[in-house]
């Protein structure tokens, strides 16, 4: 029953994929929502399918606009499991995005103690920018 339920969920997930392709190939709005809606799917198909539910919080903040619903699926994300860095990575994004740079910083500071080497240099960066936004040089 499991290994059903898995592959259904695959192929709702494979769905969203190819909606999100075609949104981003065609700059079309409806088809991230359909994105969001099939990786949902997938996830509440197999709970356990959380790369799922993290492209649905990427959709719905990045894509759709849609921030504080993301920051909701990333909170229950790190909630199963805080050290789950692409949650990490993509909810200090979006933290920054909607203008909670203290609540940013404190992600990426977190995401680098486990950081993606591939990413890394960005985490560093927006650290170092974001603390000298929140905690200016004093004169």
């Amino acid at each position: 029953m499991a290994r059903i339920r898995f592959l259904i969920a695959q192929f709702f997930f494979q769905w969203g994929a190819t909606h999100r392709h075609f949104g981003i190939a065609h700059g079309l709005n409806k088809e991230f929502e359909r994105a969001a809606y099939y990786f949902g799917r997938a996830y509440t198909i197999d709970p356990t399918f959380r790369q799922a539910r993290l492209n649905r919080a990427i959709m719905l903040g990045r894509e759709l606009g849609r921030g504080p619903e993301a920051l909701a699926e990333f909170d229950a994300l790190l909630a199963e499991d805080s050290l789950y860095m692409e949650a990490r990575f993509n909810r200090a994004q979006q933290r920054q995005e909607m203008g909670d740079y203290a609540g940013a910083l404190a992600d990426w500071e977190l995401y680098l103690l486990h950081p993606d080497e591939n990413y890394k240099d960005l985490a560093e960066s927006t650290v170092k920018l974001l603390r000298e936004v929140l905690l200016p040089p004093k004169s």
